[in-house]
């Protein structure tokens, strides 16, 4: 996963890694993904407490 101010970063990424530049891996897409759970969760989920 990756942090940055839009997708460009993981879409750079991708085009440079070494299976991608190769021919390894034919297709590939970035989508946003929202995390709810961790120390670096973007949308943190808490526990119900009573």
């Amino acid at each position: 996963m990756f942090q940055g101010e839009d997708k460009s970063v993981a879409e750079d990424f991708a085009r440079a890694d070494p299976y991608v530049v190769r021919g390894l891996i034919a297709r590939w897409h970035v989508r946003e993904w929202t995390t709810v759970v961790g120390e670096l969760a973007a949308t943190p989920v808490q526990p119900e407490t009573s």
